[in-house]
């Protein structure tokens, strides 16, 4: 049988477990389930949508007795071939339908399937009055739970370039010291002003203005917050190279007061205080569309990421800044620029994420699910074979130097080097649990580098 062919009678049986309906075999939807946010892989054969995890048991002894390749796609949003297709003949499961949520409140536990989002899970406690403590990723309306914490994702909740930069993480990690925030996020120019800043469409401004309504405590109190907004405008996010944002939360106004007095105090040794528009659209609408999965343009958009101790985020960010420069020439030649992205997670770690954008023609993933609206507002751009070619090795060449600077990544997948730098007794231990669970090495092969 070629490699890229599944025996119809394998289909059939996979049909009569989850039903004709949710076995997907048509190129475009197969095509979908196969590529992440920066590129596609094999084409996967087939995509099973299990809707009970007793059909996802059966799928994947199918799957085991032909030796059958399997990715797991979540929420779609890997950026790191996590769930593309290293070999051909493969079958992706997707977990759309396995979506039930138990909510325990006497013992504060909530038990979710696979295919829920982080925003399906908050919508559902905030009906009793409740929230995790880490609350997910900003690609939460699609991200799911069970992807991000395999994952270690950062971003809502607690958990895990130039001098201005070096000074916004001085106070960064003096403010991750006292532990008094509940989230934070510093932009580059190119993210505020840009990609996240670029919400310029009236729709757009309407469903951020009613979201702020909704969410405050009263209409008065969502009132103010809009004509704090109204006066601010963008003019200090224009003017700024880099900005930082804090969310406070506290079981009380004074005791959530207090902390972002305590943040205050700090973050004015270093810089100027500047209108709390962006913190407070975020905690309104913590899970945006996905309407950032492109550049402010149309242009392609892909990032990437390295945790770093915090005395080695400006050692990397100086000689991340000497590698722009040094590819500053072609970059400007293909059309390609950088943004970046930070995050202090904890006393111990700073998340450093530089963001790449080129004219590229976009692909299927960006068709289904960024907001069709707002696809129509922006440039399509024709193929630019030499241009992505070009990015990849720049994502190569930045995983090194974050390599060499002691990074850990939260999203493996296949790009980074996982097993550079483990110790040979891991190494023979994680081998070991591969090969007892996966014998015939169909669990995504590929993934981690195993």
């Amino acid at each position: 049988m070629p490699a890229n062919v599944i025996d119809n009678g394998i289909l059939e049986t996979l049909a009569a477990i989850v039903g004709a309906g949710h076995l997907l075999t048509d190129e475009p939807d197969r095509r979908f389930y196969g590529t992440d946010v920066f590129r596609a892989g094999q084409l996967p054969v087939a995509v099973v949508l299990p809707g009970s995890i007793a059909e996802l048991q059966d799928v994947v002894r199918v799957a085991a007795r032909g030796a059958i390749p399997l990715t797991v796609r979540g929420g779609g949003a890997s950026y790191t071939d996590g769930y593309t297709h290293a070999s051909p003949g493969g079958i992706t499961i997707g977990t759309d339908r396995l979506t039930a949520i138990e909510i325990d409140e006497a013992k504060s536990v909530v038990t979710v399937e696979a295919g829920v989002t982080w925003e399906r899970l908050y919508q559902a406690l905030k009906e009793r009055g409740l929230r995790t403590p880490f609350w997910g990723p900003f690609s939460g309306l699609a991200a799911t739970v069970g992807g991000s914490v395999s994952q270690n994702a950062i971003s809502h909740g607690g958990g895990v370039s130039a001098d201005s930069v070096v000074t916004m993480h001085l106070a960064m990690a003096e403010i991750a010291r006292l532990g008094v925030d509940d989230e934070n996020f510093g932009l580059d120019a190119a993210l505020q002003q840009g990609q996240i800043g670029r919400n310029d469409s009236v729709s757009a401004k309407a469903d951020i203005a009613r979201t702020i309504l909704k969410s405050s405590a009263s209409l008065g109190a969502g009132m103010k917050a809009l004509a704090r907004m109204a006066v601010a405008g963008d003019r200090a996010l224009k003017a700024a190279d880099y900005a930082v944002h804090y969310l406070t939360d506290g079981v009380g106004d004074a005791d959530a007061r207090a902390k972002g007095d305590a943040i205050r105090a700090i973050a004015s040794r270093h810089g100027t205080e500047i209108a709390n528009s962006i913190p407070t659209v975020v905690r309104a609408m913590p899970f945006a569309p996905l309407a950032n999965m492109l550049g402010p343009k149309g242009e392609r958009w892909v990032p990437m990421h390295g945790l770093f101790a915090h005395d080695a985020a400006v050692p990397f960010h100086n000689a991340l800044d000497a590698f722009w420069d040094e590819q500053r020439a072609a970059m400007d030649r293909l059309g390609v620029y950088n943004g970046a992205m930070f995050m202090a997670v904890g006393p111990t770690g700073f998340v450093y994420e530089p963001a790449f954008y080129w004219p590229d023609a976009r692909h299927v993933v960006h068709d289904r699910m960024m907001p069709a609206d707002h696809l129509a507002t922006l440039t399509d751009y024709a193929p630019a074979p030499e241009t992505a070619a070009f990015v990849a090795m720049l994502r190569e060449r930045i995983g090194e130097l974050m390599s060499q600077h002691g990074a850990a990544h939260l999203q493996i997948g296949k790009t980074y080097p996982y097993l550079a730098g483990r110790n040979p007794a891991s190494m023979a231990l994680l081998r070991a649990i591969k090969a007892e669970l996966d014998p015939r090495n169909i669990l995504n092969p590929g993934v981690l580098g195993l």
